[in-house]
């Protein structure tokens, strides 16, 4: 059933699945995210491909009844967008593999599992067809040009260093398309370009590959240019599809270099806000803590048993009371919300016995400052922010720039950015989160 684009505005895109984000997301964090994210959240997207690249998805996908992958496909959580109508994972795979590198051999398996898991009323999205018109234009925009984007003099040096990548390869990626103005541009092609550089003879998919190519060619300073230029990329890539899909984009990297910019760049310069919902600016209520099972319960969880949960009325009640007090943020909103979200926490509790660790959540909408932040619906563009999963330990999962229901379930943060340190979210200054007893969790930036 393909989904109206007001029933996509309440998914969330989901770049962890993407294989080319393997290098910048730690494998311990994977999992963990994509379990509380179907918990919490009203749906996730994962685009045709990434089913279909990514290790880490195979190996979940494999893990068949086992899998929280198919198990959500089966309960409606996880939405895959297809390229094509009226096709299924089986034939749109067939269409893939001839033009896309880095396909998994053993994706044929991995086709008709997934296909199994598929009800018949099961909804999906449809690729557009200017998806890689629209990609070149924000290459084109935010990566090929001379001005950096707003920030200190890192954010400059950053932008400068890497500028053999910006304008030669991406230039060379788009003048090799046939008719790049009607066709864009793919990502493929971008690697491809990036391997001939390095003299690369590889798969030129493996971005581990690729940067240890770039470590042998000119060092850890070339290495790391070219990482940043892949992250951007990425970052891009994965905007513009959500966008296209007009499902809540999200940027789930903040521990590399050149982490948290173009984030922060393509919420000041696109009109992000009048694509997808957000709440308004300036809207706190106070906060309220749920017991929440800890991390390795959640690891050891049975997914068919904890996601008939997460679909049952305590669930679901509490998703419609989150997507009501999203379009329409009042006390009395927030006030059932947090009802409905203790009696969706004490239910998920029940399944383990006595769960004592807690989840501190609040809604908080920050206003803009020095630029960095801009609108932020409930999450900062650069920074994400933080659940707790257990009494006093922070497991960080970061989420949408465009009010997701972790978000707007989360810790109030206290930005603290002060003077030129405000736009310092560069490779020298990724935030570090810690939590402060009865308190906020603070952001600190190092000098």
């Amino acid at each position: 059933m393909e989904l109206t684009k007001e029933e996509r505005n309440e998914l969330i895109y989901y770049p962890q699945a993407d294989a080319q984000m393997n290098e910048f997301i730690p494998a311990t964090e994977f999992k963990i995210d994509l379990i509380n994210r179907l918990m919490l959240e009203p749906g996730i997207l994962v685009t045709d491909i990434f089913f279909f690249i990514s290790r880490r998805v195979e190996q979940e996908i494999a893990r068949g009844n086992e899998s929280w992958i198919t198990s959500a496909i089966t309960k409606k959580l996880i939405v895959p967008a297809f390229r094509s109508p009226d096709v299924n994972f089986e034939t749109v795979l067939r269409e893939m593999r001839q033009d896309i590198v880095g396909i998994l051999q053993e994706s044929g398996g991995l086709a008709g599992i997934l296909d199994d898991s598929v009800v018949s009323d099961g909804p999906r999205v449809t690729w557009p067809a200017r998806m890689g018109v629209e990609f070149r234009s924000l290459l084109v925009k935010h990566l090929m040009t001379a001005e950096p984007p707003e920030g200190d003099d890192g954010v400059t040096s950053i932008w400068q260093s890497i500028e053999r990548y910006r304008i030669g390869i991406l230039g060379d990626a788009i003048d090799s398309q046939s008719d790049p103005e009607a066709n864009g541009v793919q990502r493929g092609v971008i690697l491809r370009k990036v391997a001939e550089d390095l003299d690369f003879k590889g798969d030129p998919s493996d971005t581990r590959d690729l940067l240890t190519a770039a470590w042998v060619d000119g060092g850890r300073r070339r290495q790391r240019e070219l990482s940043t230029f892949l992250l951007w990329v990425n970052e891009i890539y994965h905007f513009n599809q959500a966008t296209q899909f007009s499902v809540r984009p999200s940027f789930p990297v903040e521990n590399a270099p050149g982490a948290g910019i173009i984030p922060a760049h393509l919420w000041r310069t696109e009109d992000v806000a009048a694509k997808i919902p957000t709440l308004p600016i300036d809207v706190s209520f106070d906060p309220i803590i749920v017991p929440w099972p800890t991390k390795s319960m959640l690891l050891r969880a049975d997914p068919v048993e904890l996601l008939a949960i997460r679909t049952g009325s305590n669930g679901e009640d509490f998703v419609r009371r989150l997507e009501k007090l999203r379009t329409e943020p009042s006390e009395d909103n927030w006030y059932r919300t947090k009802v409905s979200l203790g009696s969706y926490a004490r239910a998920v509790c029940q399944h383990f016995g006595n769960v004592e660790s807690g989840m501190s959540m609040e809604l908080k909408t920050v206003a803009a400052r020095q630029k960095l932040i801009g609108q932020l619906g409930t999450t900062s563009t650069a920074l994400g922010t933080t659940i707790l999963s257990a009494a006093g330990n922070p497991a960080t999962f970061w989420l949408s720039i465009a009010g997701t229901v972790l978000s707007i379930v989360s810790p109030v943060v206290d930005y603290r950015l002060a003077r030129s340190q405000a736009a310092r979210v560069n490779s020298r200054a990724n935030a570090r989160l810690r939590a402060i007893p009865g308190r906020t969790f603070e952001v600190d930036f190092p000098a």
